[in-house]
């Protein structure tokens, strides 16, 4: 009875359950981000102001954006309506959420862009086939298309105007 159980508690164990389909709405969103925050280089220890490269990087100017960036932001939303975001790690920082999946699993990525300009994601680990990148070309193909058609018309009147 007992090697009976152990054989049915060792099959049960190593036979492969179910695959799922796991589903994840991201959304990218921009926020500003100083990459510089302070006025002291944590790495050398020394005030910026004593610093002669620190003023090249950091100082905003007509041809220097300074230390503030605008940056992208991953956002896991917790449904279809963006609405609540899912809590994150705050070892996280800014990167975006952790996509889980086991071998045998689909995941379904839902990718809303709330941002000024278009962005992507890579599926790093992940495998994946050539229609689906066929398919991911194209439909960025599509949105770059709908782009230059929205803003062909704000070119054309800067270049009459000129």
């Amino acid at each position: 009875m007992k090697l009976f159980f152990l054989n049915f508690m060792l099959f049960s164990c190593c036979c492969q359950t179910g695959a799922v389909t796991r589903e994840y709405y991201i959304g990218i969103i921009e926020t500003t981000w100083n990459y510089a925050p302070g006025n002291t280089n944590i790495i050398s220890g020394q005030l910026f102001a004593e610093e002669e490269q620190a003023e090249v990087f950091l100082k905003k100017g007509p041809h220097r954006i300074g230390s503030i960036y605008k940056k992208a932001v991953y956002t896991q939303y917790t449904n279809n309506l963006y609405d609540v975001i899912v809590e994150k790690p705050s070892w996280l920082g800014l990167l975006g959420p952790v996509i889980k999946g086991e071998v045998g699993d689909s995941i379904i990525i839902h990718l809303k862009n709330f941002a000024s300009r278009s962005y992507t994601l890579h599926p790093h680990g992940v495998r994946y086939t050539k229609e689906n990148e066929v398919f991911l070309q194209h439909l960025l193909y599509i949105q770059q298309t709908v782009l230059f058609i929205l803003t062909t018309p704000k070119i054309l009147k800067k270049e009459m105007m000129l």
